[in-house]
């Protein structure tokens, strides 16, 4: 398989990660991580033979998707952050207050 299809294949496994993460389906996210990582390993460095401008387009096109996709992982997290200490807030009251 030449560069590019390969390139094409990563692009698209890094838009399905994109949904995952959108969608919030976190396992998902980390399986097709875990695939597209040595496929993009494989890809990296480009042959000499391959156009330098291509490869710069592909490199910005995972690096922008992946910047969409690490902007909505930190906001869940966040979220999760705050409703884990407003749990443990509600404990803590109860617990102050006598209850179970």
């Amino acid at each position: 398989m030449d560069w590019h299809a390969q390139a094409a294949g990563v692009l698209a496994a890094t838009e399905t990660m994109l949904r995952h993460a959108e969608a919030q389906d976190w396992s998902s996210l980390a399986e097709a991580e875990a695939g597209r990582k040595p496929a993009l390993a494989r890809l990296l460095p480009a042959p000499a033979a391959v156009d330098p401008a291509a490869v710069l387009a592909f490199i910005e096109a995972v690096l922008a998707s992946d910047q969409r996709t690490a902007r909505l992982v930190g906001e869940s997290r966040d979220e999760a952050g705050q409703a884990l200490r407003g749990l443990m807030a509600a404990g803590h009251a109860r617990r102050a207050y006598g209850g179970a």
